[in-house]
């Protein structure tokens, strides 16, 4: 195979000649290599250097129409072939040999190609394979651009519709405010026209009958006019106010006044055993007019402050009036209280006059400080 390679390479390049020598060069070589796979499968012994001669120049004619030149180099390689025939079949042999080892590394190249055009398919799947799953991707973000793309423009178009119906509505409003400008400069217009001829009649009309004297006169006593009468509206709504906060206060008490009648009627007349009619001078009835009437009243002019104070007024009152009554209802109560209350005041007069206060010596105190 070396041999045949550097063949090829040192007769590349040459003339026609050259290289119709290398082509039957390379027929002889395969033809020989047939001859001696044909000899290594019949193993005959008998057969003559002039039969494989003949095999040979055969297989020749078959694989190549060669020129006379080729004839020729083939005449005289076969006449060295019958010369020296040992010499040949150790040659065909090596030839064997070395095409075996081309034949070889050719099936390994091939595999080799076969491999690499296996790899690059499945790299060509792979990448079609990507392209097209780019493909759907981009188509996919093509159809999303392009339905962005129609609601932008259908934004873009009401947007635009309402642009101009703004449009018109401000050219109508400015139309509009225009007119109406023009109106109120009109209207200005009249009456600064009618102000001045007014003027000029007040001028006319002080110039002709009224003094400068006579007006400030004039002024002065309806200052004063109105200064009175503000102050007698005051006053009068100072008592009308004052009116109301009475008349709520005897409204409210005439209510009380009410709940308490209907109570006392409805209480005398709920009573099965013969009633005595109780006299409208007796305290006692007083008292529980008293209790249940509050001693200050709430108004609604009052703060917060003022309502919890009222409150507590009431509240302490209340207590005070049932304490009162219940004394009066028990005469040994009464007397015990009074009877208690005298003793407690021998008892602080005893205490105030015969109580001394302890007098600590200076020992004690040299002896707390040595202590401290």
């Amino acid at each position: 195979m070396a041999s045949t390679m550097s063949f090829i390479t040192s007769n590349k390049g040459k003339p026609l000649l050259v290289r119709d020598s290398y082509i039957y060069y390379v027929s002889k070589t395969t033809a020989t290599v047939k001859y001696w796979k044909c000899e290594d499968r019949s193993c005959n012994a008998g057969v003559h250097t002039n039969t494989k001669d003949a095999f040979i120049k055969t297989v020749e004619i078959e694989t190549i129409g060669t020129s006379d030149d080729a004839s020729v180099l083939d005449g005289s390689l076969v006449g060295n072939s019958s010369v020296s025939s040992p010499i040949s079949n150790h040659w065909a042999s090596i030839q064997y040999e070395e095409l075996k080892d081309e034949n070889e590394l050719f099936k390994q190249e091939l595999q080799a190609r076969e491999l690499t055009i296996h790899t690059l398919r499945n790299e060509l799947q792979e990448a079609e394979l990507t392209i097209q799953h780019s493909d759907e991707q981009y188509q996919g973000q093509i159809n999303q651009l392009n339905e962005q793309l129609k609601e932008e423009r259908s934004r873009l178009i009401l947007a635009e519709q309402d642009y101009r119906k703004l449009k018109q509505e401000l050219s109508s409003m400015n139309d509009d405010f225009h007119k109406q400008k023009q109106i109120y400069q009109g209207q200005l217009n009249e009456r600064e026209r009618e102000i001045e001829r007014l003027r000029l009649q007040l001028t006319a009309k002080t110039i002709n009958h009224v003094n400068d004297d006579e007006l400030e006169k004039r002024l002065q006593t309806l200052t004063e006019s109105l200064i009175h009468k503000q102050t007698i509206i005051e006053t009068l709504q100072t008592d009308k106010s004052s009116l109301t906060m009475q008349l709520e206060r005897l409204e409210k008490r005439l209510d009380d006044y009410e709940i308490i009648t209907s109570k006392n009627s409805l209480q005398q007349s709920s009573k099965t055993v013969p009633t005595t009619s109780i006299s409208i001078d007796d305290p006692e009835h007083y008292e529980n007019l008293r209790y249940r009437m509050p001693l200050l009243r709430e108004t609604p002019y009052d703060v917060d402050l003022t309502k919890k104070v009222k409150r507590a007024a009431n509240e302490l009152d209340k207590l005070g009036i049932r304490f009162t009554i219940f004394l009066r209802r028990y005469p040994a109560v009464r007397l015990g209280v009074l009877f208690y209350i005298i003793i407690l005041h021998l008892w602080t007069f005893i205490v105030l006059f015969t109580y001394t206060p302890e007098i600590h010596t200076n020992t004690n105190s040299i002896n707390v400080k040595d202590k401290l």
